[in-house]
């Protein structure tokens, strides 16, 4: 049997193996280990088919080990950590050497790898210690971990300080294109975005959304998750002077000094007139945290100011 192309239509691979129409389902009643022996001993050389069934038959699609996971054959994600910058690489768990074709690499030998990142090519290794620990580690040319610090400059400043859960972390993206060579990707978009910019997209989303009717917002009301996932967002404040912050409000004597109302309630705390203290010329435009330029207001007026015409 003469293979021109891969199928595994049983599983649902025609985006991984780019499977052309005429050899759709030529593997339809067969199971992984079926597909597999067909391929080992066809004619054409299908090692780099093969691993990939390798991978999937153990793991399966979407499967996570440590920080690293399966997407596709295809395509393995790693979790950007501190390690993947600082060290230019990270540890590969136990037996995902497989997807990189190094199964059978014996203590204290090396297997150099090339990554593709935009059309530039970066030498790349993966390691077995000589050690009776025997670890499998992926090194990358240094030159790449400078270009993931410039893209991921604030998360880079966080995780040099703490840890970061998983779904927090920027991904790095293997996919394999044949041979010892490997096309990478990154996260498109910045996991930490401005408290700004994260507003300014949510003020978009909900223009779009106001731009369809009613009854398609109820259609996906009814399939979107209830529990929103949290993000952290970078945010620049002010170390404000507390003396402005007790003149003015004085001064305000519990009514809003835009509107002329009544403070709305009292704080909990000292049952003092709730009311916010409100900068003319904003700090972030290069206002001056002083009494003259600041009013106490109540919260609806606070909001006008910001947002009002």
């Amino acid at each position: 049997m003469t293979l021109k192309v891969k199928d595994t239509s049983r599983w649902g691979f025609y985006t991984d193996f780019s499977i052309k129409k005429d050899f759709k389902g030529i593997f339809k009643n067969n199971t992984l280990r079926e597909a597999i022996e067909s391929l080992r001993y066809d004619e054409q050389d299908f090692e780099n088919i093969i691993s990939r069934l390798k991978v999937y038959s153990s793991y399966g699609y979407s499967r996570r080990f440590d920080s690293w996971e399966v997407i596709s054959p295809a395509i393995m994600a790693k979790e950007l950590d501190k390690s993947s910058f600082d060290y230019h690489g990270s540890g590969i768990p136990k037996g995902m050497s497989t997807y990189f074709n190094v199964e059978n690499i014996i203590n204290g030998e090396n297997v150099d790898l090339i990554l593709l990142y935009e059309n530039k090519k970066y030498k790349a290794k993966i390691t077995r210690e000589a050690s009776s620990l025997g670890r499998t580690r992926i090194f990358w040319d240094k030159e790449l971990s400078v270009l993931l610090k410039k893209r991921y400059f604030e998360y880079y400043e966080i995780i040099r300080i703490k840890d970061v859960e998983f779904s927090k972390r920027p991904k790095m993206f293997f996919e394999s294109i044949g041979g010892n060579m490997y096309l990478v990707s990154f996260t498109q978009t910045q996991l930490y975005k401005t408290l700004r910019e994260y507003q300014l997209e949510i003020d978009k989303s909900v223009d779009v959304s106001r731009s369809d009717n009613s009854y398609k917002r109820k259609e996906r009301l009814r399939n979107a998750i209830s529990k929103p996932e949290s993000m952290v967002v970078k945010t620049t404040v002010y170390k404000r002077n507390p003396d402005v912050i007790v003149e003015v409000l004085e001064r305000a004597n519990g009514y809003c000094e835009k509107c002329g109302s009544k403070a709305p309630f009292h704080r909990a705390s000292d049952n003092s007139p709730y009311l916010e203290v409100h900068h003319n010329v904003p700090l972030a435009e290069g206002g001056t945290d002083t009494v003259d330029n600041a009013i106490a207001v109540c919260p609806n007026c606070h909001r006008e100011l910001h947002y009002g015409l």
